[in-house]
């Protein structure tokens, strides 16, 4: 092989887009504009618009080599004007290589060549649950092009975008599609990942195991999956049911079991999960909340000196985020259902055998040392690492992720420094993918509640989490109980009506105004910020303080969403009974002024008083 040939061969080796091993020939400059088109079915058209330029008039380039990573291109076409190029493509284990015999010679000192290679792929944008997920690799080796660009276009029908890594350098809004515009440095950092829809839903089927070793009576609490500012949970089954769901004051649905003595029993919780791009509520921190999570904890001993000396040039969340994923590795090795937590100091004194817990600590201790409230998640986290995913199905590993409080937003911001960590330094800041279901809230304590998959019993528990993309929207229809009646016994001035709203569906009641008529008159509207499934809310109608119930409504009616109960006052009998009250007050009174004036045998009087006294007792007693 002589000088030239050898390199030409250097040239036509190098000459390539992703995933190349070589560096770029001297010979010539190449720049390419990729386009990635997906279309509504998810199939993806990929056009590489290539221009060749000459560096010397030695040489001319006689081939052209596509070598394609993990990809199976379909339907290959080259096209350089009128011109008509020989194209072969050979498929190997790991990649594709297209390769173009050119059918002419393109010679001279700066004189370029320009041509497109397009092809289909179905491994671009794939359907996940409810959400079109779109992945393309980092550009490798980029000083082999001059210049590099690539458009990714996205039709609406796939969705809203839910998140988008890295940043697009420009973004063009048409009738049907979403143009995003990447420029060479964009790409050479991190992969393309992107996802679009409106949120993610997975079904879930988790079991949790109470027990009462004592001999007495008591109550035993579970900490089921909640709502929270980006997930809402709907429950088809908890059975049994609880006696009542409770809120703490992180957030976190605790279910109430009274249990009898010695007494065991296995709990099963069915339903879906919609975890959702964008926070859905907003909230205002009170001191003492804000006080709550910038305290120091056990594993987050945001007030020791190593910790204000590794926090002391961080000021704000991204830079925490940014030192956290730059100082710990993770440590594969120890992923194991009874991993011992580190804390944060001893995560700092052993960065490089971190796992999810060790990042969580780290940030949330730096976090709060700096007076950023901030707090852990434990859940559940979707993923296909191979490392992570096979012990995954016979075990409950969970995972642990933190939140920290956006003052300007006014809302909880979930953060994943672990996997940030494992595969991407930039993403799982801005915006958090919609792979993770919490099920426990952990910022006025580091360890309670315990989150599901913890509530187990005897010495071979079984895998208790079971979580699977969900195939259908459900319903969430609202089914409201209202309960109200009149009190049993008589007042003679002033009742008071209870009313129950119960929630006896599985998803959780928001913004629930509960309207209460008099005889068609609203005269009040109760106001339930929220009511989680198998919970109620009470509240009293007062009615009329009139002796003869002449402000007193006939009937009272207690309106809730499309839910009403109507309770009859029985006002006209009511008024009778008070008359008839009166009325035996009075003749009591006169027969004793009558005993008094007339001075009768003593005997007789004591006889009659008790005689008016017996018939009032069986009176009132009616």
């Amino acid at each position: 092989m002589n000088n030239l040939q050898t390199a030409i061969f250097i040239a036509v080796l190098t000459l390539t887009t992703f995933g190349n091993t070589a560096s770029a020939s001297s010979g010539f400059t190449t720049d390419a504009v990729a386009t990635y088109e997906v279309e509504e079915n998810g199939l993806t058209k990929i056009t590489h618009d290539i221009t060749l330029t000459n560096l010397t008039s030695q040489l001319h380039a006689k081939t052209y080599k596509l070598y394609l990573h993990n990809l199976d291109p379909k339907t290959v076409r080259i096209f350089e004007e009128d011109k008509v190029h020989n194209l072969n493509v050979h498929k190997y284990k790991d990649y594709s290589e297209i390769e173009i015999i050119f059918s002419d010679a393109v010679v001279g000192l700066g004189k370029s060549r320009n041509f497109k290679i397009t092809y289909y792929e179905n491994d671009t944008a794939k359907k996940a649950g409810e959400i079109w997920e779109i992945q393309i690799p980092k550009l490798k080796h980029e000083n082999d092009f001059a210049s590099y660009s690539l458009y990714l276009s996205i039709p609406h029908t796939l969705g809203e975008e839910a998140y988008l890594n890295p940043t697009e350098t420009d973004k063009i809004l048409t009738e049907d599609k979403y143009i995003y515009f990447f420029e060479k440095e964009k790409l050479t950092r991190n992969s393309i990942s992107a996802a679009f829809g409106s949120f993610q839903l997975y079904n879930f089927d988790i079991s949790y195991y109470l027990e009462n070793p004592t001999n007495r009576a008591g109550v035993f609490k579970v900490a089921i999956p909640p709502d929270t500012n980006l997930q809402r949970v709907y429950y088809d089954v908890i059975d049994p049911a609880p006696s009542e769901i409770e809120i703490d004051i992180d957030g976190n649905w605790i279910a109430k079991y009274h249990l009898s003595p010695r007494e065991r029993v296995n709990i099963k919780t069915k339903g879906n999960v919609r975890i959702f791009s964008e926070p859905q509520k907003h909230q205002i921190l009170t001191e003492e909340q804000i006080a709550t999570y910038t305290s120091p904890t056990t594993f987050w001993q945001s007030d020791s000196n190593l910790i204000a000396r590794a926090s002391s040039g961080l000021n704000t969340p991204r830079e925490i985020f940014e030192y956290v994923v730059e100082t710990l590795s993770y440590d594969y090795k120890r992923v194991r259902p009874d991993a011992e937590r580190f804390g944060a100091i001893k995560a700092l004194e052993n960065p490089g055998s971190a796992i999810c817990m060790e990042f969580t600590d780290l940030f949330i201790a730096l976090a709060r040392s700096k007076g950023i409230p901030a707090r852990e998640i434990n859940g559940y986290a979707y993923t296909e690492n191979p490392h992570l995913e096979p012990l995954s199905l016979v075990a409950d590993i969970l995972h642990s992720w933190p939140e920290y409080w956006d003052y300007e937003d006014e809302t909880w911001k979930a953060v994943d420094p672990t996997w940030a960590s494992t595969s991407g330094r930039d993403a799982y800041y801005d915006k958090l993918d919609m792979k993770h279901f919490t099920f426990a809230i952990h910022g006025a304590s580091d360890t309670l509640p315990l989150p599901a998959g913890s509530y187990k019993m005897g010495g071979n528990p079984k895998k208790d989490v079971h979580v699977n993309f969900g195939s259908m929207e459900p319903s969430y229809n609202q089914n409201i109980n209202i309960s109200a009646s009149l009190p049993s016994r008589l007042s003679l001035i002033d009742r008071k009506v209870p009313v129950v709203v119960s929630n006896e569906k599985g998803g959780s009641l928001y913004g629930l105004v509960v309207d209460v008529f008099f005889d068609s008159k609203k005269v009040h509207s109760e106001y339930v910020e929220m009511l989680p499934p198998y919970s109620s809310a009470t509240f009293d109608i007062s009615l009329s303080k009139s002796f003869f119930n002449s402000n007193t409504p006939d009937e009272i009616k207690i309106v809730a969403s499309d839910e009403e109960t109507i309770v009859y006052t029985n006002k006209n009998l009511s008024s009778l009974l008070n008359t008839l009250i009166l009325s035996a007050i009075l003749f009591m009174f006169l027969v004793i002024s009558m005993l008094k004036f007339h001075k009768p045998n003593k005997d007789r009087v004591k006889n009659a008083k008790e005689t008016i006294k017996e018939k009032l007792n069986i009176f009132f007693k009616k």
